[in-house]
């Protein structure tokens, strides 16, 4: 494999993130709304786009990384329906990230190579019907995590591919409409914390989620930020005071009516999990009793939270809901 190849889309890092511990506060509780754990019949090894929920179902990449990538779409019972993509004149795809619409729209952000065996990285929007695919070549951007909000637009983050198609640090933000049209690009430039291997300053460490009228952002240095759906910035804030046995990734989770919650891995032990006080800007601990370790948050259905507790929901993700109890808050 030649070395551009690892830029074709976002590569995965395994590495461990030291961060600050965090001080003993009120924990209201996130308890486990159905224990009995369900198992996705979707293969995700040896692929790195985690399962997620997104526009109201499972998505998840199957076969990544090879002429006809399968993307495998489930609904709350864990029916799973596959379909391979299928990218006009490219081959050998590398899927970065995929992400769902209420409308039954999917998008996919990758990349593949020509004919000529040059990479061709691509957003590529998949009709609810399936029989069209709009394909737009992203040039020397490379994204790494996409959002659907509300409008139809997709956010996309990631960095821009110097001539050696080697990673730029600033974060990229690109803003497309449904037709597949630039309608807006910015970079961020988050706090990276002292301790952290620059190695894990990169996009794929990230998490990118939509409500109703926002766009979360957790950076891979745990600094949070809140945007408008027009890309304006709204809110920047320290993440949550994680332990330092804690790992990247760090999973989150954002409702519609703009209720987040993180999630962070802790070895083989229990992790945490914190809300958004929004008032004071601060972060909640959670009481996790009962909730397994290894938990990701996959997405908000409701006001409950569906989660896995598979890391990256490999081989065959168990996955379970969540509800969050704020009575004993109060």
């Amino acid at each position: 494999m030649s070395a551009s190849f690892l830029w074709l889309s976002c590569p995965f890092l395994s590495v461990l993130a030291f961060l600050p511990t965090a001080s003993a506060q009120a924990r209201p509780s996130a308890r486990v709304v159905r224990d009995d754990a369900k198992e996705i019949d979707v293969n995700c090894w040896p692929d790195f786009v985690r399962l997620r929920w997104t526009g109201g179902r499972f998505l998840a990449i199957e076969a990544n990384r090879s002429n006809s990538p399968i993307v495998c779409s489930a609904d709350k019972d864990v029916v799973v329906t596959r379909w391979p993509v299928k990218i006009p004149d490219l081959g050998y795809l590398s899927i970065a990230d995929a992400a769902g619409h209420d409308n039954g729209t999917t998008a996919l952000v990758g990349g593949g190579f020509d004919n000529n065996s040059r990479i061709v990285r691509f957003l590529a929007h998949i009709a609810a019907s399936r029989k069209e695919t709009l394909v737009t070549r992203l040039d020397s951007y490379v994204a790494c995590k996409a959002v659907i909000v509300p409008t139809g637009d997709v956010w996309t983050l990631g960095w821009i591919a110097d001539e050696r198609n080697y990673l730029r640090r600033d974060k990229v933000f690109k803003r497309f409409d449904a037709a597949g049209r630039v309608v807006g690009t910015w970079a961020v430039s988050a706090h990276f914390r002292k301790g952290l291997p620059a190695s894990v300053d990169a996009p794929e460490f990230a998490s990118l989620k939509a409500s109703a009228d926002r766009v979360g952002y957790l950076s891979p240095g745990n600094e949070y930020f809140e945007f408008a759906l027009d890309g304006s910035e709204i809110t920047r804030i320290p993440g949550p005071p994680l332990g330092k046995d804690h790992r990247i990734p760090v999973s989150l989770a954002m409702s519609q009516a703009g209720q987040v919650v993180i999630a962070s891995q802790n070895g083989f032990k229990q992790g945490d999990i914190w809300m958004l006080d929004r008032q004071t800007k601060r972060w909640t601990s959670l009481d996790t009793g009962g909730i397994p370790p290894w938990i990701e948050l996959l997405g908000f259905d409701g006001d409950s939270i569906w989660a896995s507790f598979a890391v990256g929901g490999f081989p065959r993700p168990q996955i379970l809901r969540m509800k969050l109890d704020l009575e004993s808050d109060r």
